[in-house]
Formats: C-alpha cells, structure tokens, sequence
C-alpha cells in the first residue's frame, strides 16, 4: 500500500543502508584478503612457451614448485604436449587429460591416440593436452631420500621385495 504508516522514504533509505552493510560484511568475509591477514604466498602460474615437436603436436615445459608449501623453493619441470583445435577461430579452449596411473606418461597417452580418435567437434574447438605427473617419463625424477645410504637406512632390514622376504620358509600351521 502505498502512503501506509512506516512506508516513507525514511523506511527506504534504512533498508538500503542495511543492504548495503550487509553486503559489505559478506565481502570482507569472503573475499580473499579481506580479512586483513597476509595471503601465503602463491607461486606465479607458469609461463608455457609451445614449440612444434612432430607430427602437429606442440611441447612445452612448466616449472612448478617442487613443494607448494615453500613455493619460493626449488622448482621442478613438468613435461606437456598440445594437439591444437583445427580450428583456431572458434576454440574454446584446452582440454586437460590425465590417463591415470600411476606412473603413466599423458605425453606419451596423447601421441599414441590418433587424432581421430577424438569426436570432430571436440578437435574443432579444444587444444587436447596431456602432461607428466612428477616423477614419470618426461617430467623431474622423484628423489625420496638425499643418498642412497639415506635410503638403505630408512628401509633398513626390509626386504627389497616387500616385508616379507617370498624365498623364506613359513612356518607350518
């Protein structure tokens, strides 16, 4: 009802300060940064400089931190490959594959399946990309232990095929 008791432009203009301050509080909530602590520090994203390595396919190299928890730290070099959109007008982006595993090679999974393989409309308009996880193929070497007597020691009296040695006799039940 308009012209009611209570309904004048005094009521209005509370209610968008209420708004407004209720927005305001949501941001500084949500917002990163806005709570007026520090941000840990992120590492930057890599750079990525693509270059033809045969039969269409493009490689490229990203330098990541070796741990995310100290991203200042030493770096390690992941291994990628594109097969462009055949139609670089319309693509719509890069479409990320990860064969599984573990220790599988996504450079190698994306050579080895035929472009053909992938339906016209996805070749159209994605980049298919593949990647070497840590440690396998392409990618930096995983180094668990500084030496190898750092390692002896860690594993000890293990036996290199497991916990239990498999030539050993076992006892009768």
């Amino acid at each position: 009802m308009r012209g009611a008791a209570g309904d004048g432009p005094g009521r209005r203009a509370g209610a968008r300060l209420l708004f407004g301050a209720v927005v305001l509080a949501v941001a500084a909530a949500v917002l990163p940064g806005a709570s007026g602590t520090a941000a840990a520090a992120q590492p930057p994203v890599p750079a990525l400089h693509w270059a033809a390595c045969g039969n269409g396919f493009e490689c490229a190299t990203a330098a990541v931190p070796l741990d995310y928890d100290h991203p200042g730290g030493p770096a390690i070099s992941l291994a990628l490959i594109r097969l462009p959109a055949t139609d670089q007008a319309h693509r719509i982006g890069s479409l990320l594959t990860n064969p599984g595993g573990p220790g599988l090679s996504g450079v190698a999974s994306i050579r080895s399946t035929p472009p053909s393989a992938y339906p016209p409309g996805m070749r159209a308009r994605f980049d298919i990309i593949g990647f070497d996880p840590r440690g396998v193929a392409r990618s930096t070497p995983i180094q668990c232990f500084p030496s190898n007597r750092a390692r002896s020691r860690f594993f000890g009296d293990v036996a290199a095929g497991g916990l239990e040695d498999p030539q050993a006799e076992q006892p009768e039940h």
